[in-house]
C-alpha cells in the first residue's frame, strides 16, 4: 500500500519527489516543511544558555540573533522561501521548552509527561471514571509528545486547554478510590 501511494497518489509522490531532489541539493529548511530555522535557532539557543535557557517567552526575541548565526553555518538557509518570517515559536516544543528554560525545565517538561502516563500503571479501577483514566495516561502522553515534535500545542489556548482537561481528569479521576 505505501508503494502504491508513493507511486500512483500524485500529492503523495509529488511531496516524494520534492523531497528527494532537497535531499540532493542539501537543502533542509525544505526537508523540515521550512521549519529548519525554527529548530535550528532553538538548539543554538540550548547549547549556549544549557541551564537557564534564555527565558520564559523569550524565543521570539531573540530569534533573529540566532538566525543570523544559523545563516552563517548552513548556506541553504540564505535562500530559504522563509527568510523574512520572524518564527515566534520554535515550531516544535521540546526544543522550546529547552530553549526557554533549559535541561531543568525539560526534565520538569519530561517528569510532568511520567507522571501522567504512571496513571496508566495502576492497578484496576473500580469506577469507570477510574478506568477511563487508567487507559487515557499513556496515549494522551504519547499523543501529545508527537504532536509537540512538529507543532507547538503548549503555546495554542486550544489545544493546551483540551490537553490539560484530559491530563487533569485522568490524574483526578486515578485518584479515587
Amino acid at each position: 500500500l505505501g508503494t502504491l501511494a508513493f507511486t500512483l497518489y500524485p500529492p503523495v509522490h509529488h511531496r516524494y519527489v520534492r523531497l528527494t531532489i532537497a535531499w540532493a541539493r542539501g537543502d533542509l529548511d525544505e526537508i523540515f516543511s521550512f521549519r529548519f530555522v525554527a529548530y535550528l535557532t532553538a538548539w543554538m539557543m540550548v547549547r549556549d544558555h544549557p541551564l537557564t535557557g534564555v527565558g520564559p517567552g523569550a524565543y521570539g526575541s531573540e530569534f533573529y540573533e540566532y538566525r543570523d548565526r544559523a545563516e552563517a553555518e548552513y548556506d541553504s538557509l540564505r535562500t530559504s522561501g522563509v527568510r523574512l518570517y520572524n518564527f515566534g515559536e520554535a515550531h516544535n516544543d521540546h526544543l522550546q521548552v529547552l530553549a526557554q528554560s533549559g535541561i531543568p525545565g525539560y526534565a520538569l517538561f519530561l517528569a510532568a509527561l511520567v507522571l501522567l502516563a504512571r496513571v496508566s500503571l495502576r492497578g484496576e479501577a473500580q469506577s469507570e471514571e477510574g478506568q477511563f483514566a487508567r487507559l487515557l495516561g499513556i496515549p494522551l502522553v504519547a499523543a501529545f509528545s508527537v504532536l509537540a515534535l512538529a507543532q507547538f500545542p503548549l503555546e495554542l489556548t486550544a489545544p493546551l486547554h483540551t490537553l490539560l482537561y484530559y491530563a487533569a481528569a485522568a490524574v483526578a479521576w486515578s485518584a479515587r478510590p
